[in-house]
């Protein structure tokens, strides 16, 4: 096991990570980014943060996140060329062959029973996608938001119009669970993509929703105006924390056990 310490010659704040220039870049930094994924991974454990986006240590490939990029991927494609409008469930299917990735599974028989897995679901959602009403208006798109001191971005799944003329930000989860509406209200991650949105499309209220593409359903929470900005107020304090961070104390706890970087930590809960 090898402990890694913060470097005393390399004391640097969370948001040193995060400017857009890169080591031997001579064009002037941009002001720092930050993404849902860099500020979860920042709450959850502040020395996470720092191995994974300050020391930029490798992480190693894991089959959930291939599953779950592999089927983010086959909808990309499937919604960008009209969705079940346009295409027969077959074409879908085909999708998924063209984007797996089979990097993290143990053996090639793991990757296939995941395969057959990821197809079950996809047919699923295709025969739910037949009765939707909505109107897509865009999938995978980056956004951008320039706030005080930093820029927050983050990648939305998919947005939609609904027929009753509201906007819907859906982030798509592979894994089994489906959470609460009292659990997405305090969900960072889809408070900033429905603030991002938001300032994009000039409109409120709008919805954020989680797909479970295991169970097939989504849950949802709308935000309006007032909302919103308590989020982008969070958002600045967290910003504000992370950014003056120097020592990135560690807060072990069960996630512990599937950080990249446990044995690294001698906090970290075995």
């Amino acid at each position: 096991m090898r402990w890694l310490p913060i470097a005393p010659a390399a004391r640097r704040t969370g948001t040193d990570v995060a400017s857009n220039s890169r080591p031997g870049d001579r064009r002037k930094p941009g002001p720092p980014r930050l993404s849902p994924t860099r500020l979860n991974c920042y709450l959850e454990c502040p020395r996470q943060y720092y191995f994974g986006y300050v020391r930029r240590l490798p992480r190693r490939a894991r089959s959930y996140f291939s599953f779950g990029t592999s089927l983010h991927a086959a909808l990309q494609d499937f919604h960008e060329q009209g969705g079940a409008e346009t295409q027969p469930v077959e074409t879908l299917l085909e999708n998924l062959q063209t984007s797996w990735v089979d990097a993290g599974y143990q053996t090639p028989q793991e990757a296939a029973v995941r395969f057959d897995l990821g197809q079950e679901l996809l047919t699923a959602y295709y025969q739910a996608a037949e009765e939707r009403q909505a109107e897509t208006l865009f999938v995978e798109k980056m956004l951008s938001l320039p706030l005080e001191g930093f820029v927050l971005s983050g990648r939305v799944d998919r947005v939609d119009r609904r027929p009753d003329g509201l906007l819907e930000v859906i982030d798509y989860k592979s894994g089994g669970y489906l959470p609460s509406v009292d659990e997405l209200e305090n969900d960072t991650a889809i408070g900033i993509y429905q603030l991002l949105v938001a300032r994009k499309m000039e409109e409120t209220p709008i919805i954020g929703a989680i797909y479970n593409l295991r169970a097939n359903q989504s849950v949802s929470i709308v935000r309006d105006e007032s909302q919103l900005k308590q989020v982008e107020s969070r958002v600045q304090s967290h910003f504000q924390v992370l950014s003056r961070d120097t020592t990135f104390t560690p807060l072990p706890g069960p996630h512990c056990r599937y950080c990249d970087y446990a044995s690294y930590c001698p906090a970290a809960e075995r």
